[in-house]
């Protein structure tokens, strides 16, 4: 998994090449604002490992030259939300009245 951020801009890309339980090799690109649980995903098939790994460079290369920096070790990421697994979401600690 590969992230970059654009700190001015405050957005953010997430890219990671994946293998599914039929054996296709598959490319997964989240991208949105920092912080913000909206953003967008895409999901694209690719022939090969090979083919996956290539298009990983060319996307990194795009976001280097559009002033993005990569995340060299980057934290947890909940895709299905978008946002940090360990980020708090203060609708999350409100209290359901249950305790």
């Amino acid at each position: 998994m590969q992230r970059w951020i654009h700190a001015e801009k405050d957005r953010d890309d997430l890219v990671d090449l994946v293998q599914d339980l039929l054996g296709d090799w598959t490319l997964v690109l989240c991208w949105g604002a920092l912080g913000s649980r909206r953003g967008r995903l895409r999901v694209v098939g690719v022939a090969s490992e090979a083919e996956g790994l290539a298009q990983i460079e060319g996307i990194a290369r795009r976001r280097q030259q559009r002033g993005y920096r990569r995340q060299v070790s980057p934290e947890p990421i909940d895709v299905g939300h978008g946002i940090p697994a360990g980020a708090t979401n203060a609708a999350a600690q409100r209290s359901t009245g249950d305790d």
